[in-house]
């Protein structure tokens, strides 16, 4: 698919079904008010990151630097971007140590649904301005399955996406997915390649009892389209080049006993 000029493209072409209910968790029964928005599989490709689905929510302000795989963040209201928790299937994503997410870390074609919490979350997180989860796909059948997107358009921009599913036996199950993005040729400061790998293991002991092991790796090299002062005005870059690796990894077990629910995670 060759697009011109992708940005209106997705302007016409983004839907998405948004409902509101009440998540009930665990003994305790706290009572959570979230918004759900339900990304259709067909749809999904119309998105070129978690930024432009989140644009279409009110309330919610996406700040980026406005190219292909640069940085990007939200906030909810009038929340500073610290203030706002991304997770992803209830693993925190923002950086521990600023508090700040990059939205671009999560690859579109493994989002299945995004809840919101305004304020109080199933999750014992109590951020300021809100909870965004990420509710990544599974296998959506029994049989094998996979899918390959490949998309093209101005200054050089591309993505391939490859997703495959299989339930290897009764009770394992294997969701996993790489996606492979570029973007700026011809201009200075904006040059970027970016590999997404994500997968997702779950095995079933019982049909009351799982285990689920999730990964997900993001690797960029990317030019920025700012000059920066180092801390101390020590040093002055000009022309900056950022190279970034980072590996998220979750473990978690769930067990259903009659209307208890619990879960432990290991991150």
């Amino acid at each position: 698919m060759k697009l011109t000029n992708y940005k209106s493209f997705l302007l016409i072409l983004s839907t998405f079904v948004c409902t509101q209910y009440v998540y009930s968790q665990g003994v305790q029964d706290n009572l959570c008010s979230a918004t759900a928005l339900t990304i259709e599989e067909a749809e999904i490709n119309n998105y070129l990151g978690l930024g432009d689905i989140l644009s279409r929510m009110p309330g919610i302000l996406i700040r980026d630097i406005g190219t292909v795989g640069q940085w990007s963040s939200c906030r909810i209201g009038g929340s500073n971007l610290n203030q706002v928790l991304i997770l992803l299937d209830g693993h925190p994503l923002s950086d521990p140590w600023s508090g700040i997410h990059d939205l671009n870390s999560i690859p579109v074609e493994m989002i299945k649904k995004i809840e919101i919490f305004p304020s109080l979350n199933p999750f014992g997180f109590n951020p300021i301005g809100g909870v965004v989860n990420i509710v990544s796909r599974s296998n959506p059948s029994k049989r094998p399955y996979t899918k390959i997107v490949y998309r093209s358009g101005k200054n050089n921009f591309s993505d391939l996406d490859v997703t495959f599913g299989e339930k290897l036996t009764r009770n394992l199950e294997i969701f996993s997915g790489a996606l492979l993005e570029k973007y700026g040729e011809y201009l200075p400061d904006e040059k970027y390649n970016g590999q997404k790998i994500r997968s997702k293991i779950t095995w079933s002991l019982s049909p009351a009892w799982n285990f689920q092991y999730t990964i997900l790796h993001n690797k960029s090299d990317r030019d920025i389209p700012y000059s920066l002062q180092m801390p101390g005005d020590t040093l002055y870059l000009t022309s900056p080049h950022l190279k970034n690796s980072r590996y998220d990894h979750t473990f978690r077990t769930t067990f259903n006993l009659g209307r208890i629910k619990n879960s432990l995670q290991l991150e």
